[in-house]
């Protein structure tokens, strides 16, 4: 397996039908290596639920990779009643979740000085990079 940069999705020589008939749900896949897996999932025939905070990457995202077999929710993973909506939603549209990958995650902006530090900031990644996978 491959990462191409151009199209910023991974390639394999494996089979194209690897997840046929899966549904994945994928947090933070509105980029990086999220997009990515969604992506590669859907070239792999799996159906993908697209999650994300920002709807407009999301919605490209979900456009992108295949129409017909994903769908853009939106999604702040820190908040059980989003994270409950989005697995509801996958299974009421597809009838079943199969793979859930919690890729969603956040990084402290960068300050100068420890003593810069705040603990809104801090409390905003533990929320997403911890409490949202256990959700």
């Amino acid at each position: 397996m491959e990462f191409d940069l151009e199209s910023r999705a991974f390639r394999s020589d494996l089979s194209g039908d690897r997840l046929a008939g899966k549904v994945a749900l994928i947090t933070g896949a509105a980029s990086g290596v999220g997009e990515c897996t969604a992506k590669l999932f859907d070239e792999h025939g799996a159906k993908v639920i697209v999650v994300n905070i920002d709807g407009e990457l999301g919605q490209v995202v979900s456009e992108a990779i295949s129409p017909a077999n994903s769908r853009y929710v939106h999604c702040d993973v820190s908040k059980e009643e989003h994270v409950k909506n989005v697995v509801d939603i996958a299974v009421t549209t597809y009838g079943e979740l199969g793979i859930m990958f919690n890729n969603a995650g956040v990084i402290d902006p960068f300050k100068e000085s420890i003593t810069d530090n705040n603990k809104i900031d801090f409390d905003c990644v533990l929320s997403v990079n911890v409490t949202g996978v256990f959700l």
